[in-house]
């Protein structure tokens, strides 16, 4: 897969986003987790303001990396696919819901990387008490395709099954505390510690898949998350932050 389509800007807040579109593969990733509750600002080890060990960032600048595949799978109809749908669906509850995502990591610009977040817009919670929820961020083996991917495939066929039905996925990269009596709002992952890892001189394909990872309320519990087929100001959006070095 080439390169996605990608927006340069002076630094900015988290309302900036573009639409692509495209699939890929996933390279590895490891990291650390932090949240932005709704409509605030997320606050992690890497300010988006400074540079590395906290100097002044220098000439600041703001790639807003769009999703270029999103779907929800659903365990209570493990063959149906939703890349279509203009929400993105999370629940762990007994007919657990999962959230996928497909983006195209940009070449290293030669300046530094001071803060990565991946931002998600929740539209609708269906919680009526709004219990604070823990959310996990984990990089997925296969690629997102939305046309295909369901509970139980990543792809058409019997030989693009997934290891273990529901995703095969690695270890937790980031976590996310949805704050009690939240209805709505932006839902940020800190992601510079993996993202510094593993960004190259060239182009890379990620996926990634949101898990309910925390105590689940009674049902009706699902989160509501835009997609990319959704609002466009609500698209889920890879931010990175750069200084001069």
């Amino acid at each position: 897969m080439g390169g996605a389509p990608v927006d340069v800007l002076p630094h900015a807040g988290e309302g900036n986003v573009a639409g692509v579109a495209g699939e890929g593969g996933a390279p590895a990733m490891g990291g650390a987790a932090a949240l932005a509750g709704a409509g605030g600002e997320a606050t992690g080890a890497a300010a988006g303001a400074g540079g590395a060990g906290g100097a002044p960032c220098l000439n600041p600048e703001q790639q807003v990396v769009a999703i270029t595949a999103d779907t929800w799978i659903e365990a209570a109809k493990p063959g149906t696919a939703h890349g279509s749908d203009t929400l993105l669906s999370v629940d762990g509850g007994a007919a657990e819901r999962r959230a996928l995502l497909q983006l195209t990591l940009p070449a290293a610009t030669g300046k530094v990387l001071s803060r990565a977040r991946l931002v998600l817009q929740l539209q609708a919670n269906a919680d009526g008490a709004l219990a604070s929820r823990q959310l996990g961020l984990h990089e997925l083996v296969q690629a997102v395709s939305e046309s295909r991917t369901t509970w139980t495939n990543y792809g058409n066929g019997g030989s693009r099954k997934w290891t273990v039905a529901g995703g095969d996925f690695g270890d937790e990269i980031s976590a996310a505390t949805l704050p009690a009596g939240t209805a709505s709002g932006a839902l940020t992952f800190e992601v510079t510690v993996p993202i510094r890892k593993i960004i190259v001189a060239t182009p890379i394909p990620l996926s990634v898949i949101v898990i309910e990872s925390g105590p689940v309320p009674a049902a009706p519990a699902e989160l509501a998350f835009t997609s990319r087929e959704g609002d466009a100001l609500g698209v889920p959006t890879l931010l990175l932050d750069y200084c001069d070095p």
